[in-house]
Order: structure tokens, then C-alpha cells, then sequence
């Protein structure tokens, strides 16, 4: 998770005093978060905004929520092997630009894992799950039987599937809002979806947004800081949904070979891209990769990055190509 700095300082240069209308959802199992400080906004402007954004995730709920049996995405386990079945326009199109990351990874980042996810709880029991439950899961994996047709339609040459599109749904949608606020001319605002934010213009006192990078193993402290402005930034991370098990910590991000967390000394990616899907695609590739493959392929898109590895004295070690973290109370 990316924490955003809530101190804005006032004694920067700039207008006197702050703009900000702000509200909050709870949409996708997370909160919400909409900054509006575009000085051209007042409060009445600002509820009939709401109320569209509102009708937004209200519509993306319904197409990517899984846990809602009558949403786009969960309709797609109850399609059968060898047919030909039309898609949702909006899953079509995420499920495009997942498959080109999936072969990006070489089959790393696969949406088709919601077979095995589904067998973790990270939040109640927080249990593992069994041997044989994870191997019929995986059988179920692997985003080569996924045939997308032109204009919107699929046929899965196995199934049934059920697919996990948590690395990129809130990316996809951040830049959906984003794209509804920029054409009701609107260009001073902040998104956060559950630590994925995209940021536009200017902050409350017409300055570059400022983002902190939290210390995934002390969140009241933070690492660094930065200006930001026209751009998403999103870390993936083993410290939000985890759950230690005989010693060992098992967090969400799932090698997708294996059914079991990857476990490749990465403890944090955060990626710096122009928009919100890219970034969050990015930074869990990054992440099931490990920090050369990963890196490699952050230089493809040249954006930029900060990868956190745990050394082998349970030490932290920093990797970035546009920040210098340097030794400060205990931080590189």
C-alpha cells in the first residue's frame, strides 16, 4: 500500500489557504477516497460529482465483484469448456491487457488463479489451505486455455475458471474516474482505492501532491516522500494481507506455479506510471518476478520504481531509479 502524507505544508508557496471537498466510500472490500481541489468546484458542484462517481463504482462493483453471484466476472465460472460465450465489454478489455502481462511474466501474473486464492483467508481463520486442495486448484490455472475473440467474446478451452483480478481491477477503475473527472474538466484531484491513488494537478494549496512510501514493517513510520502530479502510483507489498504460519509468513501474492505465496525475498514494489491500470499491473508483476526479472521489465515501460528485498539478516535493502533513500534511523 502506497500511504498518502496527509501533512500539506502551509508556509509553501502558493495560495493562502486550502481547497478540498473530500469523500469517502467503501466499494471492492476496501475504502474510497475522492480529493477534489480544483478551485472551480463548489460544494453543490461537488455532490453532483459524487453522484457520479458514485454510479461508477457502483457499476464496476457489479461487473467485478466476485463475491456477488450476479456479477459479470462471477457469471464467467459457470461457462462451459469449448464454447463461445459473449463477455462484458469492460472484463474484455482488462482481461486483454492482463493476457498480454501474462505473457509478458511467462505466465507469472495469471488472472486465472481464483482457484487457488480462494482457498486462503487472510482476514478470519487466516488458514492454510491443504495439499491436495491446492493441486485440484491449479489444475484449474493457466490463462493459455483463455481464447479472447474479437470484438468481446471468450471460449475456454478448459473450465471452469474462475479468475482473481485483483492486481489490476483497481487500477482499471481509478483510471475510469480519472478519465469522468478530466472530461467535466476537472484537473486538481486525488483517487485512492485501497492504497492506489492517481493524482491530477495541483494539491489543496496549489502544489504537487505529496506521497510517503510507508515501511512495510513499521507503518508509523515512513520511508521517503515525494512530489507527484499527473501520475499513478501503487504499491504491492506482503504486508497488508498476511498471516504467519509455524514461523513462516504467507502473504496474498500467489506464485501461481506452485498455488503457494511467492517467496522470493521481495518485500515491496511500488511503481510510478501515467496511469492507475499500468501501475497496478506493473507492481505485482514486479513483485512474482523478484527484483532482476522485475526490474527488467519496469525498463520496458520506463517507469519508475522503489523495490524493498529483505536481506538475510531480516534487514531491509532499496532499489530505485528515481529516489535516493539514504541511512536514517534505521532506513537505507
Amino acid at each position: 500500500m502506497v500511504l498518502m502524507l496527509v501533512t500539506l505544508f502551509m508556509n509553501c508557496a502558493g495560495p493562502s489557504s486550502s481547497h478540498l471537498f473530500q469523500r469517502t466510500f467503501f466499494k471492492f472490500d476496501t475504502v474510497v477516497t475522492i480529493k477534489i481541489t480544483d478551485r472551480s468546484v463548489d460544494e453543490k458542484s461537488f455532490h453532483a460529482l459524487m453522484k457520479e462517481v458514485k454510479k461508477i463504482l457502483d457499476h464496476y462493483d457489479e461487473i467485478f465483484n466476485m463475491y456477488n453471484k450476479k456479477s459479470s466476472l462471477f457469471r464467467i465460472t459457470k461457462f462451459k469448456a469449448g464454447q463461445q460465450y459473449p463477455l462484458n465489454s469492460d472484463i474484455y478489455q482488462l482481461l486483454k491487457e492482463v493476457k498480454r502481462f501474462y505473457k509478458l511474466t511467462e505466465g507469472y501474473f495469471d488472472p486465472t488463479i481464483g482457484s487457488v486464492t480462494q482457498l486462503y483467508d487472510f482476514t478470519g481463520e487466516r488458514k492454510m489451505p491443504s495439499g491436495e486442495d491446492l493441486k485440484k486448484a491449479l489444475e484449474k490455472v493457466g490463462m493459455e486455455h483463455v481464447v479472447l475473440i474479437e470484438p468481446h467474446y471468450v471460449i475456454l478451452n478448459r473450465a471452469p475458471v474462475r479468475f482473481d483480478l485483483g492486481g489490476a481491477a483497481k487500477g482499471y477503475i481509478i483510471d475510469k474516474i480519472a478519465r469522468f473527472l478530466k472530461n467535466t474538466e476537472i484537473n486538481d484531484f486525488l483517487i485512492n482505492i485501497g492504497g492506489d491513488i492517481f493524482v491530477s494537478g495541483d494539491n489543496p494549496y496549489g502544489k504537487k501532491w505529496k506521497i510517503g512510501l510507508q515501511d512495510p514493517r513499521n507503518k508509523s513510520q515512513i520511508i521517503t516522500q515525494f512530489d507527484l502530479t499527473d501520475s499513478s502510483v501503487v504499491s504491492s507489498g506482503d504486508y497488508e494481507r498476511f498471516f504467519i504460519y509455524k514461523g513462516k509468513r504467507y502473504h496474498h501474492i500467489i506464485d501461481p506455479f506452485t498455488g503457494y505465496p511467492i517467496d522470493n525475498n521481495i518485500i515491496s514494489v511500488t511503481v510510478v506510471a501515467g496511469n492507475a491500470l499500468l501501475a497496478d499491473i506493473l507492481s505485482t508483476s514486479v513483485f512474482l518476478l523478484g527484483r532482476e526479472k522485475g526490474i527488467a521489465l519496469l525498463k520496458k515501460f520506463k517507469t519508475k520504481y522503489v523495490l524493498i528485498e529483505e536481506t538475510a539478516d531480516k534487514g531491509m535493502e532499496f532499489y530505485s531509479n528515481f529516489l535516493k533513500i539514504k541511512k536514517d534511523k534505521g532506513f537505507y
